[in-house]
C-alpha cells in the first residue's frame, strides 16, 4: 500500500511539473470593436440617502452625520455630496423606505444606518 501511495504521489508531482513546463496556449486575437463607446462623463454630484433607527441626535447617528459632513466638506474628486435622512425608521419599515429611495432614482448611494 505504501509503494502504491508513493508511485501515485510521484505521478501527481510529475504531472504538475509537466503542466508547469508546457507553454501556455495563446489566446485568440480579439476583434477590434466597430466603434468605441463614448467615455462616460465623470459625476460632479453624489446624492446619498440614509435611514436611521433613531434621531440623528443620537450619538451613533451623530457620529455618522459628522463624518459625512467632514468628507463632504473636503469635496473628494471635486464632488458635491448631499445627504438626505429619514429618521426613526422601525426595522419592519426599513425595506419599504429603502425601496422608495431606490425607486426615485435620485440617489447614487442608499445607506441603512442602525444602532441595533
Amino acid at each position: 500500500m505504501k509503494k502504491l501511495f508513493a508511485v501515485l504521489s510521484m505521478l501527481v508531482v510529475a504531472g504538475m511539473v509537466l503542466a508547469a513546463c508546457t507553454p501556455a496556449a495563446e489566446a485568440p486575437a480579439a476583434e477590434a470593436p466597430a466603434a468605441e463607446a463614448p467615455a462616460a462623463e465623470e459625476p460632479t454630484q453624489v446624492d446619498f440617502a440614509c435611514i436611521t433607527t433613531n434621531t440623528v441626535e443620537q450619538p451613533w447617528h451623530t457620529a455618522f452625520a459628522q463624518a459625512f459632513d467632514r468628507v463632504a466638506a473636503d469635496a473628494p474628486y471635486d464632488l458635491e455630496m448631499t445627504l438626505t435622512c429619514t429618521e426613526n425608521v422601525a426595522p419592519p419599515d426599513a425595506e419599504r423606505i429603502l425601496r422608495q429611495y431606490a425607486e426615485t432614482g435620485e440617489y447614487e448611494v442608499i445607506w441603512a444606518h442602525s444602532s441595533y
